[in-house]
This record gives C-alpha cells, sequence and structure tokens, in this order.
C-alpha cells in the first residue's frame, strides 16, 4: 500500500495542493478518481469505488483538500492512504445560466439553459435563433434580443388574440420568454439543484401541433424513457400559424426520484419536434 500525499494528488495534470474537490457517487461522467484503498477518519472505504467530481466545483485555493463524499464533508488536509489511478470521462455540460443553477422543487425555466454554447449546453439543429433577432427583430429589448447569438430559437408570449386566444387549454400570462422551433434530436442542458431527496412529478407548460415526445437525463442517464406530449392542435382555429400557441399544461408526465444535491438535466426532444416549450415544473 502507498501513502499518497495531497500535496502530490493529481487531477487531470495539476496538482490538487490545496484543492476543493466536490465528489458525489450520484453524478456521471465527469472527471473521475478511483481509490483502492482509501481510509476517511480512519474508516475503509470499500476498494474499487468510483469518486465523480463536479468539474464546476474544481477550484485551486489555499483551503484543505475537501471532499463531499456520501452527504458528509470530509476534511483531508493531512494524508490520503491509498493507492490510486486517476482517470477522466469529461461530459462538458456547460456552466448554470448567469451563475444559478435551477432549483428543484420549482420551476425550470427552459429559456435559463446553461452556458456553453452549441455541443456543450445545448444541440440545435441550426446555428440561427429563429425567435430572438429574426421573428422578433433585434430592437434593443430585453424580450426581443434575448440569448439572440446562439442557436437555440427563443420567443416569448404575446397578446392580440397571438398566446392569448381562446384554443389555450390554460391562462397563459404574456412576455413568458419560451424555446420554441424544436426538431426531434435537439438538447438542452440544466444545472440544477434539488433542495431534497424524494419522488417528483414533472410537469410541462408547452403547445404542441401534433403529438411529441421528449425525455430527460440526469447527470448523463436517461431517467425517463420517452414522454408522449399531447398534441394541442384545435382543427376549429383556421389561422394554421397559431396552432403553435395553444398553451396546455401537462400536470404530471412521469415521475423521478431525485438525490438532493447539484445535477446536469437534459432535456430531449425525442419526436415529432413543433414544440414549444415554457418551463418544466418538478414537485
Amino acid at each position: 500500500m502507498e501513502k499518497v500525499k495531497a500535496e502530490r494528488l493529481k487531477v487531470k495534470g495539476k496538482t490538487a495542493s490545496g484543492s476543493n474537490l466536490s465528489l458525489s457517487t450520484s453524478i456521471i461522467d465527469f472527471e473521475e478518481v478511483k481509490g483502492q484503498r482509501l481510509r476517511v477518519k480512519g474508516k475503509k472505504v470499500t476498494p474499487g469505488t468510483t469518486f465523480r467530481l463536479l468539474p464546476f466545483a474544481f477550484n485551486l485555493n489555499n483551503s484543505p483538500l475537501t471532499f463531499h463524499l456520501n452527504k458528509k464533508i470530509i476534511c483531508l488536509s493531512a494524508i490520503l492512504i491509498c493507492s490510486c489511478t486517476a482517470y477522466y470521462k469529461t461530459l462538458n455540460a456547460g456552466k448554470p445560466w448567469q451563475g444559478k443553477p435551477q432549483q428543484i422543487p420549482g420551476r425550470i425555466e427552459c429559456e435559463f439553459y446553461n452556458e456553453g454554447g452549441e455541443g456543450v449546453a445545448y444541440h440545435d439543429s441550426d446555428s440561427i435563433n429563429n425567435g430572438s433577432g429574426k421573428l422578433n427583430p433585434a430592437n434593443g429589448t430585453f424580450l426581443n434580443e434575448f440569448r439572440m447569438k446562439e442557436g437555440v430559437d427563443i420567443s416569448y408570449t404575446k397578446s392580440h388574440d397571438i398566446d392569448n386566444n381562446p384554443y389555450n387549454r390554460v391562462p397563459r400570462n404574456m412576455d413568458q420568454l419560451y424555446v420554441g422551433w424544436t426538431k426531434p434530436g435537439e438538447w438542452i442542458n440544466y444545472t440544477v439543484k434539488v433542495n431534497r431527496s424524494g419522488q417528483y412529478k414533472v410537469g410541462l407548460m408547452y403547445t404542441a401541433n401534433g403529438d411529441g415526445a421528449i425525455s430527460l437525463d440526469l447527470d448523463g442517464k436517461d431517467i425517463t424513457g420517452p414522454l408522449k406530449v399531447i398534441s394541442t392542435h384545435d382543427n376549429r382555429d383556421t389561422v394554421a400559424w397559431r396552432q403553435w400557441h395553444h398553451w396546455n399544461k401537462a400536470d404530471s408526465l412521469t415521475s423521478i426520484v431525485l438525490k438532493k444535491g447539484v445535477h446536469i438535466l437534459t432535456l430531449h426532444v425525442v419526436a415529432n419536434g413543433n414544440m414549444n416549450f415554457d418551463y418544466l415544473e418538478l414537485r
């Protein structure tokens, strides 16, 4: 057995001397450190346990080496007793919008997806924002120009019988941002903070011109499978383009079990597209 001092622990080629490493056995596909033998406060950790680092929690500073392990904070300011191998599966999911994870229980505002751009925070079928700056011309206003240089298509609810039309199935507030122009294969990442472990119903405020399907991943793993999103198409409405503006609220598409902590929630468009997403609601 080899004694490895914290000062000599290397992560991604960098010495982790005086680092803070936030680790959680529930997070997948991030930087990983696999320990063969590890003693924490005299207690042996099962050989072969894999600990996973949250990349946004890795900071070099002058504080002791700290692990968040099984919801307990353990300071390793002295010595790690282990024989270890460092290896990595890096999933760069971007950073929280304006540095603020969205809170669960609560609403996940779909337009507040992670920062990081195409292939990192989201995947869109083209690089043009078909809402902000296009349908809604750039005019210096917050709503018309919201994230207009990014590929995720964003618009907002409008009056004059557009989003407050008589074919809505639920009442709608105006000037609410939403993600639209969706196509199968597109996805969006959200950094979320689950404030208590438990079972949550998944709701969705949406429109759908035809039945569609979405799915959710948590930390890179599918947790729902395809979820049917029922069409809001209404043949009584003779204004063709307004079929994308009949709003509905699905209170429970499914239920999922979440553990307390910070996670990456990924929304996938699975089938049909032609859906607008205002927010997910997890309660």
